[in-house]
């Protein structure tokens, strides 16, 4: 067997509940300072393996 670095992007998906007057200023209020943001998904992308010298230990 060889051996492998592989690297990924992880993206975490987040919903929060933001009291505003519009679209715009909800969108503004999150982006300056998130109320309890809920995490809701995580998606695993772009993996790339890499061989590394050496064999299995």
């Amino acid at each position: 067997m060889k051996r492998y670095v592989v690297k990924f992007v992880e993206i975490r998906k987040y919903e929060m509940l933001v009291h505003a007057f519009d679209q715009e200023s909800a969108i503004q209020r999150a982006i300056r300072g998130p109320e309890f943001p809920m995490w809701i998904d995580t998606e695993l992308n772009n993996f790339e393996a890499e061989e590394i010298d050496g064999g299995a230990e």
